[in-house]
């Protein structure tokens, strides 16, 4: 569990500097919240699955 831990920490890391860009790049729209939800989601997922 600890390598796809590391790797979950990687991918949120990077996810994290690279979003706000991307939003911030064009006009916020549904569609966007809409991913950012579903992508904060499996983010909380994948904790709990850890603990």
């Amino acid at each position: 569990m600890k390598g796809t831990n590391y790797v979950i920490g990687l991918f949120v890391y990077i996810a994290s500097i690279l979003l706000p860009i991307i939003v911030s790049s064009k006009a916020i729209s549904y569609t966007h919240i809409a991913l950012y939800a579903v992508f904060s989601l499996i983010i909380i997922a994948g904790a709990t699955i850890d603990m």
